[in-house]
């Protein structure tokens, strides 16, 4: 629980460090160094901005309706930029152990490039820096979001208690445990919406569910169900008698063509005339065995 000052102090540091995130991942990207800031840590940012644009957008009502990605789109390029941060980190890990490394056995032969150890640890820093700035800037508007409702809250109980934020007493919380008392249990589920990253709300009642059997309760009745499912099977045989008619006029090989007795069907054995053609062709061009690469490797004597 933060402190009545607390919550507004947290909420300029974040927007002191969300500022200072983008000028860091601006600075990266007009480096133009893909080794530091590859191509998809780009498009994820830009979309970011994107993002934030289009919600002053439609919070000043002149949304220009631009594209937004979809959850999926936004869970794998989660998953990229996670993967992308854990191998940045192991290359500064492994560089540093690198340094050390050189660093007892300055002098001896292979290991008195030292200058360059140090440039390739603070590249991999840098990069492992970009993709940590933006995971806080994906992360930071539903945190101030959350803060904002603290505050809001607060504000709210200070008017009504009549006491200040800052000198938080017993009194309130009695006051407010006997205007509770009698009320049924509620339990609030906070979600985020992955794609607009807005907080989502949903309050259950658990006293009403206090009887409730932990098992499903039957939705229909047995002659519903009964009716469904020889609607469902009667559905499938019509469907699988058209497949079949189509399928028995569809052009195949001549020997099932006269196994079906089709034979008389003029269009059928054109149709299936040509199919033989092409079959045999296709046998002699690739008589048996030509795909046997190997066949004259190894010795012949055996």
């Amino acid at each position: 629980m933060l402190e009545p000052d607390g919550a507004r102090e947290r909420r300029r540091n974040l927007v002191r460090a969300t500022e200072l995130f983008h000028a860091y991942l601006r600075r990266m990207e007009t480096l133009e160094d893909d080794s530091l800031f590859p191509p998809d840590l780009i498009q994820d940012y830009h979309d970011l901005l994107d993002q934030d644009e289009e919600e002053q957008e439609a919070a000043t009502g002149t949304y220009s309706g631009r594209g937004r990605r979809t959850e999926g789109q936004a869970r794998e390029s989660k998953m990229k930029r996670h993967k992308m941060k854990q191998e940045a980190q192991q290359d500064v890990k492994r560089l540093q152990a690198l340094r050390e490394r050189s660093a007892r056995f300055s002098g001896s032969e292979g290991f008195d490039d030292e200058d360059s150890l140090d440039r390739s640890a603070v590249l991999a820093g840098l990069k492992a820096w970009a993709v940590e700035a933006l995971e806080e800037l994906y992360s930071a508007p539903l945190e101030l979001q959350m803060l904002d409702m603290h505050i809001e809250r607060q504000d709210r109980q200070r008017l009504e208690g009549g006491l200040p934020t800052d000198h938080v007493t017993g009194e309130r919380d009695e006051r407010r445990k006997r205007e509770l008392s009698g009320k049924s249990l509620e339990l609030t589920h906070i979600t985020q919406n992955g794609t607009t990253g807005a907080l989502q709300f949903r309050k259950e009642e658990l006293q009403s569910q206090v009887f409730r059997p932990g098992w499903n309760q039957p939705t229909m009745t047995l002659q519903e169900l009964g009716d469904r499912e020889v609607a469902d099977a009667r559905a499938r045989e019509e469907s699988q008698k058209v497949s079949e008619a189509e399928a028995l006029h569809q052009p195949r090989r001549y020997d099932q063509l006269v196994r079906d007795g089709m034979e008389d069907n003029a269009d059928l054995a054109d149709a299936s005339a040509a199919l033989d053609r092409k079959w045999d062709q296709f046998k002699d061009e690739n008589p048996r065995g030509s795909g046997n690469k190997m066949k004259d490797v190894g010795d012949r004597n055996f």
